[in-house]
Parts: C-alpha cells; sequence; structure tokens
C-alpha cells in the first residue's frame, strides 16, 4: 500500500490548495475574457506574456487541486495516483516554463508594468524550475515513465513502481513548484492591471 504524508504536509496542502484553487480560477477566467478582448482589437506585440500569464494561472489552479486530492486521500490507491499526476504536471510543467520563460516573456512583462528589477525574478524563477524539473527527473523518472505518462507491459514492474511514488517526496516538490508560481504573481497581478487600464477606454467608449 502507498505510504501516507505526514500530518504535517497533509495539512499545509490543504491549506494551500484550497487558498491557491480558487483565487486562481477566478484570475484565469477574468484573463481569458482580457486576454481575448484584447487580440481582437488586433494583433498585439505581447503575445508571449498574455500567452505565459493564462498558462500560469491555469496551472496554479491545476496545480492547487491536485494538492488538495493528494491531502484527502494520502495512503490510498487512489492517492497514489494524484501523487503520480502531480510528479507528471511538476516534470511537463517545468519543461514547458523553460521555453516560455525565455527573454521575450521577460521582456515584454518588464516593459509592461515598468519594472526592470522584474527580470532578476523571472531570471530566478526560470532557473529554479529548471532545477525542479532535473529533481523531479532524477528522483523520479523511472515512475514517470512506467506507470504515469505510459504503463509497463509487466504487472510487477507496475507494482513496484506505484509502491516507489514515495508521497511525502512528490508532496515536497509540489510545494516547491507552488512557491514558484506564488512568486510569479505578484508580476501577474500588476501585468492584469495594466491590462484593465488599457481596455478601460475601450470599455466606456
Amino acid at each position: 500500500m502507498p505510504n501516507p504524508i505526514t500530518i504535517e504536509t497533509r495539512q499545509r496542502l490543504r491549506d494551500l490548495g484550497a487558498q491557491t484553487a480558487e483565487v486562481a480560477g477566478e484570475a484565469f477566467t477574468e484573463f481569458l475574457f482580457v486576454r481575448r478582448s484584447l487580440e481582437a482589437q488586433g494583433p498585439t506585440p505581447e503575445a508571449a506574456v498574455l500567452n505565459g500569464v493564462e498558462f500560469f494561472l491555469l496551472l496554479q489552479h491545476d496545480f492547487a487541486s491536485l494538492l488538495a486530492d493528494l491531502a484527502t486521500h494520502t495512503g490510498t490507491l487512489r492517492g497514489n495516483l494524484y501523487a503520480r499526476l502531480i510528479l507528471l504536471t511538476v516534470h511537463e510543467s517545468c519543461l514547458t516554463m523553460e521555453s516560455i520563460l525565455a527573454r521575450p516573456f521577460r521582456e515584454q512583462l518588464v516593459a509592461a508594468i515598468g519594472r526592470a528589477e522584474a527580470d532578476s525574478i523571472l531570471r530566478q524563477v526560470h532557473s529554479d524550475a529548471i532545477t525542479l524539473y532535473r529533481r523531479s527527473e532524477r528522483d523520479f523518472g523511472e515512475v514517470r515513465d512506467g506507470i504515469v505518462a505510459h504503463r509497463d507491459r509487466d504487472a510487477e514492474v507496475r507494482a513496484r513502481l506505484i509502491a516507489a511514488t514515495e508521497e511525502e517526496q512528490i508532496a515536497q516538490l509540489a510545494i516547491d513548484l507552488l512557491d514558484i508560481l506564488h512568486r510569479l504573481s505578484p508580476l501577474i497581478r500588476e501585468y492584469i492591471g495594466v491590462l484593465r487600464r488599457r481596455l478601460a477606454p475601450v470599455a466606456s467608449a
């Protein structure tokens, strides 16, 4: 049977998941409307940052929801499934973040909010996402390949990989990814504020 996470980690995941999922879900829905409104006005020079911000808001919502589910069902086969889905999400999202947080995103976001110091925050987040991806690959690459992204043909291999899905260790990976997303949140909120002001004259016309 899978190993459950500690009581302390379980409570932390519940708190993080509940607080983040609702806020991020509302922000994603609002931003989807804002992005479409801007694009309806014609080509935008901020395509990279618009795409990136929407990616991060949806990731934050989905990831927080998975954390809450893991906290609720830890120590069961269902909880093990959520841990494996978290593992896949960490791997794939950090891999995508490596390209999304590249120069076009950084330059467009910094120019839009008018804060040069934001570039160093974005560079650090980019570096931390790559580090987290490598850590996930090192510790759980076989689990991800054999029982999440794909399913090994051998029954005993699948059973071994399920047992190797250490929920506590994966929970720590999850907390680290959520920390990365939380460091992006103030910059994203600033950018959304800029977009609201930009759209205000259009809405009142």
